[in-house]
């Protein structure tokens, strides 16, 4: 890191006035330091100045050069999962790439053709497992349509790494059945969880569903940290789990123990057990 200009300047006097062979040159009294002996419009005074503020803007510079080259590094970092990540988020769907210095890259980047906006990279070891999805107009992910995902596998198949073997799926939300009784204030809510104030809006679905829709893409759902969620929520007194299960395709629904993985990296309720059949509201 660049040093003040006022360190590097009082560090070339001190030793300047500290040499034996300058004392004597100029009779300087030993102890005393620069300016004490020499004018600031001194030959001497202004030559430091010149000396100083020259080794400054070179320390600057090598500052620039530095983080310009640390900031370079992390762009140039390919192969790894986070690479593969931010190449996914770039497709441009309908756009053409060209070579360029060969690496195939989009000519002019044209954010409103970016479809992919979710994306998780796992390297499985034999494989690279790559699940991505797009938005609704809830901004929530989506399955990517078959064209989509015919393009996308195309652009990623000209991007890798040439040997290395990519698995790219794009699939329909993991469905959840979560079965819950609660304890509620009879002062807030009615026996339906319903607002009392209001008698249409219900704290507990809308937390449920919004921790559901707001978990990171890919992330592990943890019951444990829904029930710190409603724990918050108006007129909860005590949230009490007590089943989970999930399911992905034509797959039959399994037992969420400690956490579920979701498989298309995204849940909702399965809308055939919505959460107004499955949790017991209990009134206190």
């Amino acid at each position: 890191m660049a040093r003040e200009l006022i360190d590097i300047s009082n560090e070339l006097k001190q030793n300047f006035v500290d040499h034996p062979t300058i004392q004597s040159f100029y009779s300087l009294t030993p102890g005393l330091t620069f300016d004490a002996q020499f004018s600031k419009v001194s030959l001497e005074g202004i030559l430091f100045y010149c000396l100083s503020v020259s080794i400054w803007v070179l320390e600057k510079l090598f500052d620039d050069h530095k983080a310009w080259i640390e900031n370079r590094a992390t762009q140039l970092i390919l192969g790894n999962t986070d690479w593969y990540k931010s190449i996914a988020l770039d497709f441009q769907f309908g756009d053409a790439l060209e070579k360029i210095n060969d690496t195939y890259v989009y000519p002019v980047v044209n954010e409103s053709l970016k479809i992919v906006k979710f994306a998780s990279v796992k390297d499985q070891g034999n494989l690279v497992l790559m699940k991505v999805a797009g938005i609704d107009s809830s901004n929530l992910p989506v399955q990517l349509t078959t064209p989509q995902l015919t393009a996308f596998n195309a652009y990623i198949k000209k991007r890798k790494f040439a040997g290395v073997k990519i698995l790219i799926v794009s699939r329909e939300a993991d469905l959840m059945k979560l079965y819950m009784h609660i304890y509620i204030d009879s002062l807030v809510l009615d026996s339906t969880g319903t607002l009392l104030s209001d008698g249409t809006t219900k704290p507990v679905e809308v937390a449920i569903n919004n921790f559901i829709q707001t978990l990171p893409f890919n992330t592990d759902f943890n019951p444990n940290d829904l029930i710190d969620v409603l724990q918050t929520v108006q007129g909860v007194i005590n949230p009490c789990f007590d089943s989970a299960s999930a399911k992905f395709g034509l797959y039959d629904y399994v037992l969420i123990g400690d956490y579920y993985n979701p498989n298309a990296g995204y849940l909702k309720i399965d809308p055939a057990f919505p959460l107004s059949t499955t949790i017991n509201y209990i009134l206190s």
